[in-house]
């Protein structure tokens, strides 16, 4: 029978899936996510006070994002020449078909249909 253990007891940074209790995220994952987590309570605790408890700054101030990265830290594939093809092929279609809309709807206008 499997070695079944409770993966919530085990000490272990390393952010799990359960049922195959393979490593999810790349190694720091979870340092990371609790930094986040703190820089979060800090912007709320700084908007609690400043919009709800003191009113120093109203309620539709924008709030900036913090673009931390948590899972998103693997190098990106650079894309096959052929993927690259397919999809400059695709942008070309979609402004043609966008450029004989146009062109369709100015022909309507000038013969007078309406829609």
């Amino acid at each position: 029978m499997a070695d079944f253990r409770n993966s919530f007891e085990e000490d272990s940074q390393d952010l799990l899936v359960l049922d195959t209790e393979e490593i999810a995220a790349p190694p720091g994952a979870a340092d990371a996510a609790c930094r986040a987590h703190k820089v979060g309570q800090v912007q709320l605790d700084n908007f609690v006070i400043e919009c709800l408890e003191e009113r120093t700054k109203s309620t539709e101030d924008a709030i900036h994002r913090n673009k931390l990265k948590i899972f998103s830290q693997h190098a990106s594939k650079p894309q096959a020449k052929g993927k690259q093809q397919m999809k400059s092929h695709k942008n070309d279609m979609d402004l043609l078909s966008s450029l004989r809309l146009v062109r369709f709807l100015k022909y309507c206008d000038t013969v007078g249909w309406v829609f």
